[in-house]
């Protein structure tokens, strides 16, 4: 009994100097902020593409905000309307923040709040951070 007893205790202390710091850690939920910048002082709603996968969306600044996978593809498209004008537009929490500069997204649409006339996308830049 005492022969398996010192086996035990030898295997743990042997054990204990090789572990480390156990297993790597996981995926890192968060939080990115995605900001607009309008080439119009008139935009009332945005259609984007934002290519990453996504928990939740939140609009900021009193804008609303709906949005729907596309399919399988890991991508998410989002509306915002509002009286929408540069500066943080979205709040998007992600499963992994170690992932955030693999995070893409473009416009695809735009128009105005007064005529619902569609705008050039083109006008618009989106940041993250």
């Amino acid at each position: 009994m005492t022969r398996r007893l010192t086996a035990i205790v030898a295997g743990l202390v042997v054990a204990a100097g090789c572990g480390g710091n156990g297993p790597p850690p996981g995926p890192v939920g968060g939080e990115m902020t995605i900001s607009l910048t309008a080439g119009h002082n008139r935009t009332g709603a945005i259609l984007l593409q934002l290519n990453g996968p996504v928990i939740d969306i939140t609009g900021l600044n009193g804008y609303r905000v709906s949005s729907a996978p596309i399919g399988l593809t890991g991508s998410t498209r989002v509306v915002v309307t509002g009286a929408i004008v540069s500066g943080d537009m979205l709040r998007v929490r992600i499963p992994d923040v170690a992932l955030l500069p693999a995070y893409t997204m473009f416009i695809e649409q735009a128009a105005a709040r007064d005529d619902f006339s569609l705008l050039d996308p083109g006008g618009y830049g989106l940041t993250r951070r």
